[in-house]
């Protein structure tokens, strides 16, 4: 599967970095580097060589694991840093997190926290990996041609996050 982490203890590729700039070379697209803490694999962020710390779906639009017990100094430090760079917790526990691990890098299991400069454009590019556009899936970032073929109601149903209206006040 493109996108798939390699087997543990494999040596990475790419430029060597500090971690704030393997993580700002992350952010802007970059499929390889490494740092003394942390390298990157196509689309993820790994700590340890391993650990999953991030999926980058789209440019500055991450899912970022909510839990790392192995590795929870660089999880705050990539959190810390996303900060810096204007991106921020816009879905804590996002829904479709899991969901677009899978279709984009076959990574099921986990629980992800979404990252954004803006909720908007985040939760659409979000449901964009959901819906598994091939672009999304083969690490392009321009959109398929052909498109995703269905919609996310088509695909999901009753799973979709939807805004609540508000309540009507209760007359008492």
């Amino acid at each position: 599967m493109p996108g798939s982490v390699l087997p543990p203890y494999g040596e990475p590729t790419g430029p060597r970095l500090a971690l704030e700039d393997l993580i700002d070379t992350f952010l802007s697209g970059a499929r390889t580097g490494s740092s003394e803490e942390a390298h990157i694999e196509d689309a993820q962020l790994l700590a340890h060589r391993m650990t999953v710390l991030a999926v980058r779906i789209a440019p500055r639009v991450l899912l970022v694991r909510d839990r790392v017990p192995d590795a929870d100094g660089e999880k705050a430090a990539l959190e810390k840093f996303l900060t810096h760079r204007g991106l921020h917790n816009v879905e804590p526990d996002a829904r479709l997190g899991d969901i677009a691990a899978i279709q984009t890098t076959g990574i099921r299991g986990l629980v992800w926290d979404l990252w954004g400069e803006d909720p908007a454009t985040a939760h659409r590019e979000l449901e964009r990996a959901v819906l598994a556009d091939d672009a999304v899936a083969f690490g392009s970032e321009i959109p398929s041609a052909q498109g995703v073929g269905m919609t996310l109601d088509e695909l999901l149903g009753d799973l979709r996050p939807t805004e609540r209206a508000a309540e009507p006040d209760d007359p008492e």
